[in-house]
């Protein structure tokens, strides 16, 4: 119910506007409907406006903007130390300030400390480390994609200790078969000296064959580096480039062109959607992607998942693919065969380290929306895989909450029994 500012004062009119909660559609405001009269008023203002500022002011104030746009860095290794009371309540002080939606502000905190985070950290360490395992003996085998999969996940430690080196030469090896993904961060790390020395020959080489695949990432890399780069580094980019070409020429098959890549990738997910488990295969053996997605974030694994192919699901999870990759709202390969009651798949993924308590945009969790839909046998092999009873999703609600409302006298029993 607040009122619209006009040159600094607060204004009502005699009409609003609904403001509503997106996902509910839940009135949680109003706004004043501005009238012709308003519109002429801030016209008014604006056009005997002066600023405070000078010119040299303002450019000041975005040279520095721009400087610490620069600066910023995404921080995804910690230390165990705890963080200060202080500082969390100062950092949760200053996120909530964030804008939101016609200032909905949608989102609901937990912060989590002590033996409680004690218990999330060594699950979720558990899971990652059963996840890295399975990926690593894909890798083993000679598979591009999980090949790269290992190495990020030495890169950033996730399953196993960090080791720049050793993600290094597994990032190494996906490049070496033309997976651009891996030439793609390999051309980064090069540049950045991170577990290899610096050199922007190979910075720019790696770039240039991510770039050549169809990689926009690689591309703009490439093009903010070379006008920087040394004269010798960028001829001894090109010599590889020539290298590269000829060996590829002689020892390697033709490579598809990048919208071949993409028809044959759709053609995986169609395949694992239809539970065409002999064409999912030939297609991961050509080596097709097993992690592409298409313009809804889902992969082949979230479409057999889906459908409860859990046949196919198996081969995904082989061919290295991440059982808690999520669409583009936050739903993992486990939360839509609970969604949609597949405990067979469900089953694999939680074997394969999917995580039990993933929450999507939504707040809910896979044993959220099997108890919604009233999948008791999902339900059951969720709780016996150590789904917690007590995360509440967007609108406060537990997975016992939802149970009782939807009627599920079987499930509301069982999540008693765990709770």
């Amino acid at each position: 119910n607040e009122g619209m500012r006009i040159g600094g004062e607060i204004v009502h009119a005699d009409d609003v506007v609904e403001v509503r909660y997106p996902y509910t559609d839940e009135v949680i405001g109003t706004v004043p409907a501005g009238r012709a009269e308003h519109v002429r008023r801030a016209f008014e203002i604006a056009a005997v406006y002066q600023p405070k500022l000078t010119r040299y002011e303002r450019q000041q104030i975005l040279f520095r903007t721009a400087e610490l746009i620069r600066e910023r860095r995404s921080i995804r290794g910690y230390k165990p130390d705890p963080v200060p009371r202080a500082l969390l309540e100062e950092i949760v002080e200053l996120a909530i300030g964030a804008p939101s939606s016609m200032n909905t502000q949608p989102w609901h905190l937990h912060i989590v400390t002590g033996a409680a985070l004690d218990r999330i950290r060594a699950r979720q360490q558990a899971a990652d480390r059963k996840s890295f395992e399975r990926i690593f003996e894909t890798a083993e085998i000679g598979y591009a994609p999980a090949q790269y999969a290992v190495g990020v996940r030495e890169l950033i430690g996730r399953g196993t200790e960090a080791n720049a080196q050793e993600a290094v030469a597994w990032l190494q090896k996906a490049a070496e078969q033309n997976y651009a993904p891996a030439q793609r961060i390999l051309g980064f790390l090069h540049g950045r000296a991170i577990g290899t020395p610096r050199d922007l020959a190979k910075a720019h080489f790696w770039w240039t064959q991510a770039a050549q695949a169809g990689d926009e990432i690689a591309r703009e890399g490439k093009e903010l580096l070379e006008p920087i780069m040394p004269a010798k580094d960028l001829i001894e980019s090109r010599k590889l480039s020539a290298q590269w070409a000829q060996i590829m020429s002689e020892v390697a098959p033709p490579q598809a062109r990048p919208e071949e890549k993409r028809e044959m990738q759709e053609e995986l997910r169609r395949a694992a959607e239809t539970g065409d488990i002999a064409r999912v295969r030939t297609l991961l053996a050509l080596g097709v992607d097993a992690q592409a997605t298409d313009k809804g974030g889902k992969t082949a694994l979230i479409n057999a998942a889906w459908r409860g192919y859990e046949k196919v699901v198996e081969v995904m999870l082989e061919f290295g693919s991440d059982p808690d990759f999520t669409d583009q709202n936050g739903l993992s390969a486990l939360t839509w065969s609970a969604v949609n009651g597949h405990a067979k798949a469900a089953g694999k993924l939680v074997e394969a380290g999917a995580d039990v308590n993933h929450q999507d945009r939504f707040g809910m969790t896979p044993l959220m929306r099997a108890a919604w839909n009233g999948h008791k046998d999902v339900v059951e092999k969720l709780l016996e895989s150590g789904a917690a009873t007590d995360f509440r999703n967007g609108d406060r609600d537990t997975a016992l909450d939802i149970a009782r409302r939807e009627g599920y006298a079987e499930i509301v029993e069982l999540i008693r029994k765990k709770g």
